[in-house]
């Protein structure tokens, strides 16, 4: 196994978080209406860490999302969020047989409330929800194979606000705020289980965006600060602590009407590490295609 090789594991996830579109942040179903949107993503990852031997690696994340929300009032509506993903993480050093760790599954779900409020000269929206693990976080360090579970429950906070400062154009931010709680995860070597217990984690994203909105597509950009909190892993008397990471996420969406209540919208992510002691590169490029449907 590489140096500092377990590292990868955590940020590369964060790619898949990136890929719930902006445009939809601001958007709901009326009242009494359905708002259906599936989404495909496809993310690649170039890194090498610090130290020495430097180990460089390209990843692949392949994400499949779905999101159910209805209107229970005018600018309030509830519903759920599921994915599934798949990853590939290719790794080389000097001296060093190359490997590629794999991991395959479900992502966490969520039940979510979103809420649209005006208030004259600008718009608030909020979005609250939990999220939960449908298992254990789990890893095979023989086959190097895992799902794609993080075995932590969580809270979900998303509060922003917008406004048009000409006939133009419209500004606006958002703070996202991931409250994780304690879970667990299963590393498995040689058919032998170990059990570790998670603490910490979570996350913060701080976003500024503007959109186009008298164009036809509506084309909206952000420039947004995510901090990735460190977390402890406990099993036994062995404790290991992941960095705290720091991310620069810029974002370009669109939304194409098809019909009146059906839209293509998609978006382009550019996702680069700020700081972190284990890295020396680290970028994310993906790109998203999501179908919204009202009915």
């Amino acid at each position: 196994m590489f140096p500092k090789l377990s590292v990868i594991l955590i940020p590369i996830l964060l790619s898949s978080t990136v890929f719930a579109a902006q445009v939809f942040q601001t958007l709901a179903p009326a009242a009494g209406q359905s708002e259906f949107t599936p989404s495909i993503g496809l993310a690649a990852l170039s890194a090498e860490t610090k130290g020495s031997p430097k180990v460089t690696m390209s990843a692949a994340l392949v994400n499949l999302g779905i999101s159910y929300y209805y209107g229970l009032a005018e600018g309030h509506s509830i519903g759920a969020e599921a994915g599934y993903n798949s990853q590939a993480v290719m790794s080389t050093a000097a001296g060093f047989a190359d490997t590629t760790q794999k991991r395959n599954g479900l992502t966490n779900s969520a039940v979510m409330y979103k809420g649209l409020f005006e208030t004259g000269s600008a718009s608030i929206f909020a979005q609250l929800g939990y999220r939960f693990s449908l298992e254990k976080e789990k890893y095979n360090t023989t086959d190097r194979e895992g799902n794609m579970a993080d075995g932590q429950n969580a809270i979900l906070v998303n509060v922003g606000a917008y406004a048009p400062v000409t006939t133009e154009i419209t500004l606006g931010g958002l703070v996202k705020y991931v409250k994780a709680n304690d879970g667990e995860k299963t590393s498995t070597t040689s058919g032998v289980d170990t059990t570790s217990k998670i603490t910490g984690g979570g996350s913060t994203l701080v976003v500024v965006f503007f959109e186009l909105p008298s164009n036809e597509y509506k084309p909206n950009a952000s420039l947004g600060y995510q901090t990735q909190n460190s977390y402890e892993s406990v099993s036994g008397g062995t404790t290991s602590k992941t960095d705290e990471t720091h991310f620069l996420v810029i974002t370009g969406s669109a939304q194409f009407p098809i019909q009146p209540n059906f839209s293509f919208n998609p978006e382009i992510i550019y996702q680069s590490i700020l700081s972190n002691d284990s890295f020396d590169r680290y970028g994310v490029v993906g790109v998203s295609g999501s179908l919204r449907l009202l009915f």
